[in-house]
């Protein structure tokens, strides 16, 4: 039986040095690309055209194109 503890290692393991994609914005996403990025991924953020990205960039996220984030993350989650 895998405890907690261990799946949450196995998750951070995971996610290490991979390059997630967040695609769309809301307080969810935020939160979780926050905490991608404290288990040392690499996070870029999508947004909808014409959406103000300084809330993003204030917080050091790079906002990218979705076509650049199709090539460049290993990873692409929608919100």
């Amino acid at each position: 039986m895998i405890k907690q503890r261990d799946s949450e290692d196995l998750i951070h393991l995971y996610f290490r040095n991979k390059t997630v994609a967040i695609i769309g914005y809301d307080e969810q996403g935020y939160q979780h690309a926050k905490k991608l990025r404290e288990m040392n991924a690499e996070v870029l953020v999508v947004l909808r055209e014409g959406t103000e990205d300084v809330h993003w960039k204030k917080e050091g996220f790079e906002v990218i194109s979705v076509w650049e984030a199709v090539d460049r993350a290993h990873i692409l989650q929608v919100w």
